[in-house]
């Protein structure tokens, strides 16, 4: 029974620990999700540039290139379809995320792609 306790208050410790150590990667993500979830919900809501800053911030994190057309500003008006996939891919890939205060950046420690949405079918 003490092993038992024991094992359990290690795990609540280490997920402590180390779910503390580095989330300003995911406060920056989701800071973003955040932005195209209230385009989606309310169109002017937000500046076309922080939308298009954003759009390009998940196409270049993820790779996940954005269905949303583009104008002269950039591709500024991300589609349900856009915020489903890059929330997968955070998903996927949070534990995997964190912040490298030396180059500023987020970094990942490994890389999962998520199966994206198709409304081509």
């Amino acid at each position: 029974m003490e092993r038992l306790a024991l094992i359990a208050i290690s795990l609540l410790f280490n997920s402590y620990i180390f779910g503390q150590v580095d989330n300003n990667g995911h406060k920056i993500i989701q800071k973003s999700l955040n932005v195209i979830e209230e385009y989606l919900k309310n169109p002017n809501s937000s500046t076309s540039t922080d939308r298009g800053s954003v759009v390009h911030f998940f196409t270049e994190l993820t790779g996940i290139v954005s269905q949303s057309d583009g104008n002269y500003f950039g591709q500024t008006s991300p589609t349900k379809e856009d915020f489903i996939n890059w929330s997968r891919w955070f998903l996927l890939n949070k534990e995997s995320i964190f912040w490298d205060e030396e180059k500023k950046k987020i970094v990942l420690t490994k890389y999962v792609i998520p199966p994206t949405t198709d409304n081509t079918q």
